[in-house]
């Protein structure tokens, strides 16, 4: 039953899993990735197979590497909009990573509240964070993992290679998309930039909204757009599954000669009409 479902599931992932952008890449708010899968690939069989044999199939279990930031808030969009049973699970490193965001991560509980998931934390450290990770998600008895890599081969690859040797399946839905995908991001999710690591990206960009403005100053400092390069990072404090947004009310600034950090002081749940 299990591989029958992994089947069904995959084959309307053509959308997602298509890294070499052979494709446009299409509006997807707010429509769902399977309804894309149809409309880009014309998977109309397949897809009704899908849907007429879900209701008897149990849910792919998901585990999604999240850590407040745009790219992974994303992935989680992917996740349940596949109707897959979702979880979080956030690596606080206690040291820098090359791996995993760090900044703001002890408010990712807020983030999976308004979202009605679980989240679970993984505290680590640089040199045994990928195992601290897999031990962890042994635990959890999921189908899949979900990253929000965008370029980033390191961490995709070391991605891969875990699930590999858990058995289970990796996806990461925004691997080589382009700035369209991240235009209507924007759009639809208030983001804020709690970090900076690059030259030409300094302070004044921290607790900043990032947004069309923001984006085109960092292309003109050639900065990649989706910040893979650890340039920068960001908090998501609203997205249209938050059943409430996330007022900030503050912020503490920890600024440093090469890098800058803008620790939110406090969240506040705002209902939405």
């Amino acid at each position: 039953m299990r591989s029958l479902r992994t089947f069904l599931v995959l084959s309307s992932q053509i959308f997602f899993s298509n890294a070499g952008g052979t494709h446009p890449t299409p509006s997807f708010f707010p429509k769902s990735p399977l309804t894309i899968s149809i409309e880009t690939h014309g998977l109309y069989f397949i897809a009704r197979i899908y849907l007429n044999f879900s209701r008897f199939i149990s849910p792919m279990k998901s585990a999604v590497l999240f850590s407040g930031g745009k790219d992974s808030t994303l992935a989680v969009f992917f996740s349940i909009f596949q109707g897959w049973e979702t979880s979080l699970v956030c690596v606080q490193s206690q040291e820098d990573s090359y791996m995993f965001h760090h900044p703001n991560t002890e408010w990712c509980k807020e983030q999976a509240e308004v979202m009605n998931l679980p989240i679970s934390y993984v505290k680590t450290r640089n040199k045994t964070e990928l195992a601290d990770l897999k031990a962890h998600l042994k635990k959890l008895k999921i189908d899949c993992i979900i990253t929000g890599a965008v370029a980033s081969e390191y961490q995709k690859q070391r991605i891969d290679l875990l699930a590999h040797e858990l058995g289970i399946r990796s996806f990461s839905p925004i691997w080589r998309k382009n700035e369209k995908v991240l235009e209507e991001m924007m759009r639809y999710f208030e983001i804020y930039m709690v970090a900076v690591a690059a030259e030409g990206i300094d302070a004044k960009f921290l607790s900043k909204r990032f947004d069309a403005d923001m984006l085109e100053k960092l292309k003109k400092l050639k900065i990649h757009p989706f910040l893979e390069g650890g340039e920068g990072e960001t908090f998501v404090s609203d997205a249209p599954f938050f059943s409430h947004r996330l007022k900030i009310g503050g912020w503490d600034f920890l600024l440093g000669n090469t890098s800058s950090t803008a620790k939110i002081a406090g969240l506040s749940k705002i209902p939405k009409c």
